[in-house]
């Protein structure tokens, strides 16, 4: 009924498998609806997927250095199973020079070259335009996981107010978001439920973050599920019925091939996503840092929905000490990105 190319860049999940002449065949889930059994060859198996290249700025002041998981889209085990990624090493940023940064997973091994950029003055400058007033940050309504399969019967819709908590602003999308493209139980790294945090629409494509639960778009180093719509491929309405069987299996085919999922990549906060023709641009820093930090750019492949490039960088008024810690940015192209610098080191918002 379908091949497992057409389903490359969705959400693939097996809980089970049967042995056949001694290999192994699952019975996999796409996008949380089950589709039949493939064998395990099918698999990207003993594989590793890392970033293309790193370049990090020279910040003596940075006190949590680059963290060297986040250069990993996934790790394989031998059966094509996804291996958990965590570790704590790190490569400082006080160094300049160029590293290579080896992995290894059983027989999966790969190399990413690492340059810490050589002026230690990057991003100085002195500040002389006059600072505006400051106000509440826009609250937000997002549509909740109900853990269940039922569809969505309202679009996403935001909301803003201001310093005294007064509606200003109210954002209602024609989004209907899934509320799952995965099986209802599982990890973090393998459940993509329908907590979205940013979205960002360029031309026909929208690209949604997407993590477990809310509360861990709050965590340091924060990872989750990047969602990329054609949206003039599936219709808005259709959204909603993508995880269960109201759809036939052809026409669900066909609108979840128009649907790409990242790995389970690096987000933090996940709401500054930006995107433009070819890439996805993520800052994915802590919203709730109150150190002297550096901001890590993420360069993400419309293509295979994997991170291509990492880049570290610091704003500083005046002098290092004085450093700005970015949490909301806008890139315009493929060169120029906008970002909004708070007056101080950010507190927690």
């Amino acid at each position: 009924m379908a091949t497992t190319k057409k389903f490359k860049l969705a959400h693939v999940q097996s809980r089970s498998y049967k042995l056949a002449r001694v290999r192994r065949y699952y019975y996999v889930y796409v996008d949380g609806r089950g589709a039949g059994y493939v064998s395990e060859r099918t698999f990207a198996r003993s594989k590793i997927s890392l970033v293309k290249s790193v370049s990090l700025v020279n910040n003596e002041l940075d006190t949590d250095s680059f963290v060297t998981t986040d250069a990993i889209n996934y790790v394989t085990d031998k059966h094509g199973s996804l291996v958990d990624v965590n570790s704590a090493n790190r490569i400082s940023e006080k160094t300049p020079g160029r590293y290579v940064v080896t992995y290894r997973y059983g027989k999966a091994s790969g190399k990413v070259t690492v340059t810490v950029r050589s002026d230690a003055n990057e991003g100085i400058f002195k500040a002389d335009a006059k600072l505006g007033k400051g106000g509440r940050p826009g609250s937000r309504h997002e549509l909740a996981f109900r853990g269940n399969y039922n569809a969505q019967v309202s679009s996403h819709t935001y909301v803003g107010t201001d310093k005294h908590g007064k509606k200003t602003a109210k954002l209602t999308t024609k989004f209907y978001e899934p509320n799952s493209f995965s099986l209802l139980e599982g990890s973090q790294e393998t459940n993509v439920r329908g907590n979205v945090q940013g979205f960002d629409v360029y031309g026909q494509d929208m690209v949604t973050t997407n993590f477990y639960g809310g509360p861990e778009s709050s965590m340091d180093g924060a990872r989750g599920h990047m969602v990329l719509y054609q949206l003039n491929q599936v219709p808005k309405y259709a959204l909603q019925y993508i995880p269960t069987k109201t759809l036939n299996f052809q026409l669900w085919k066909n609108y979840v091939k128009r649907i790409k999922i990242s790995p389970y990549i690096k987000l933090g906060h996940g709401q500054s996503v930006r995107s433009t023709s070819r890439y996805i641009y993520e800052l994915a820093n802590w919203n709730h840092s109150k150190k002297l930090r550096s901001n890590e750019l993420l360069q993400i492949d419309k293509k295979d929905m994997q991170v291509k490039r990492i880049w570290t960088f610091a704003v500083s008024n005046g002098k290092r000490e004085n450093n700005r810690y970015f949490l909301n940015a806008d890139v315009i192209d493929d060169n120029t990105m906008l970002g909004l610098v708070p007056q101080q080191v950010q507190s927690p918002l």
